[in-house]
């Protein structure tokens, strides 16, 4: 049985196959919008953080008469989603960082300006 070939036509042979990455591909994303409101509503961030902040504090002075929660569960939980979160970022950087590199070099990935 003779294996099949596959003619690929000569503009797309540098492309990376999309389709693997649908429905989330970095060039479906519109980020105008976000944009648009983290300047609008930059205010906001502040307020998280200091909230964030006091929280902390609050929870330090809660639980400093208690015995600690048994947390080991969730936190396995937690680094399972956080490693399963960098393994996917890390295929889509992975592969523009590739492509970048390979067809514009070393200085155009760091130092061309959008």
């Amino acid at each position: 049985m003779a294996t099949p070939t596959v003619v690929v036509p000569d503009n797309q042979v540098d492309r990376v196959d999309e389709s693997i990455f649908l429905p989330m591909h970095p060039s479906k994303f519109n980020y105008v919008p976000t944009v648009e409101w983290m300047a609008n509503n930059y205010q906001l961030s502040f307020g998280i953080v200091l909230a964030y902040l006091a929280l902390c504090k609050i929870g330090t002075m809660v639980m400093s008469n208690r015995t600690p929660f048994n947390l080991r569960w969730q936190l396995f939980g937690w680094n399972c989603l956080l490693s399963l979160f960098s393994i996917v970022g890390t295929s889509y950087t992975l592969v523009e960082m590739i492509q970048l590199l390979w067809n514009n070099g070393f200085y155009d990935s760091i130092c061309d300006s959008w």
